[in-house]
């Protein structure tokens, strides 16, 4: 394995869908911490938006079923 794979000083992006902030991954865990609330902000959004979508789809019957 590469040791960037493994190394705790390499760069990573914050997982959190919307905040894409760079840290190392030594520090993931604090920028969780202090990022609890734009964390919220952004995964609230995410959800509004979903089932914003899921509701114009079904509106438009553009919802393809897949049982």
């Amino acid at each position: 394995p590469s040791h960037t794979m493994d190394c705790d000083n390499a760069v990573t992006v914050c997982d959190v869908r919307g905040c894409e902030q760079t840290v190392r991954r030594v520090e993931i865990d604090e920028h969780i911490t202090r990022n609890q609330m734009r964390h919220f902000s952004l995964m609230k959004k995410h959800r509004q938006d979903l089932l914003w979508n899921i509701i114009q789809g079904v509106r438009t019957g553009m919802i393809l079923r897949s049982f």
